[in-house]
């Protein structure tokens, strides 16, 4: 390994770099390469992470790019529930605020017809469904 590189913002890099556990001056071992991307991935900020290796002069250029994934900033109850759904949602449903979103795109959630509490409680045409909407930030 001539040099190894994470890309992205120093914030990102001074936060990632302890888990590369790849130096300039070993050799490449794909196996390294792979546990970093894991260790990457297991943070559970990023949707994708792609190692790109480069030929350079005394050996080979490692860096990571990586694509963040989706982060709960916001959840909002829209319709008129009923009282009881007034509380907070996100509290009783666990979730948290920076939480990674991985797996959710819309219409995966288990949304739909009669989804949750709502028939049990005379709500018979209720209508659960979820969205992902890009922010700032």
């Amino acid at each position: 390994m001539a040099s190894v590189r994470i890309e992205g913002d120093a914030a990102d890099q001074a936060r990632l770099a302890w888990f590369v556990e790849i130096q300039p001056g070993q050799p490449l071992d794909p196996r390294a390469v792979r546990h970093v991307v894991e260790l990457f991935y297991a943070t559970g900020e990023y949707a994708d992470v792609v190692v790109e290796t480069t030929p350079v002069a005394g050996g080979v250029k490692w860096s990571s790019v990586r694509v963040k994934a989706p982060l709960l900033s916001e959840v909002r109850v829209e319709g008129r529930p009923p009282d009881e759904a007034r509380r907070p949602c996100a509290g009783r449903q666990r979730l948290r605020a920076r939480a990674p979103l991985a797996g959710t795109a819309p219409g995966s959630g288990g949304g739909g017809r009669g989804a949750g509490p709502w028939p049990s409680r005379g709500y018979l045409e209720a209508r659960v469904s979820e969205s992902i909407r890009p922010t700032a930030g």
